[in-house]
């Protein structure tokens, strides 16, 4: 084999080589590209997930502040009704005296609010 025909070979695999290292190239393109649209993908997702969080967390809230004030009221009535057996249990010094008197012919009304 002469040398000329021996620097074709050679240029041949070196075109070869390249051009095999241009398709490994390409190939790693497209694979970069095809995972950078997928984490651009899961990127979407996780803002789409990120939002809906936030909304929820909002109506949580919402709904929080609507049962501590319901909770509230529920107290101040529970009190209320506390109060009034705690007046019905020990009655004042002079519907006492009323509960105690055996004399029926007075007919008076205490009109005294009991609370």
């Amino acid at each position: 084999v002469n040398v000329a025909q021996r620097e074709r070979v050679s240029k041949t695999f070196d075109v070869v080589n390249a051009s095999s290292q241009d398709h490994e190239v390409g190939q790693n393109l497209v694979e970069s590209v095809r995972l950078i649209k997928e984490v651009i993908e899961d990127n979407n997702n996780l803002r789409d997930k990120v939002n809906h969080g936030i909304i929820e967390s909002a109506q949580l809230s919402a709904e929080n502040q609507n049962l501590n004030k319901e909770n509230a009221e529920l107290r101040h009535q529970v009190q209320f009704y506390q109060n009034l057996l705690e007046n019905k249990a020990y009655p004042r010094e002079n519907e006492k005296n009323d509960l105690d008197s055996d004399d029926e012919s007075d007919d008076s009304v205490d009109i005294t609010p009991l609370i």
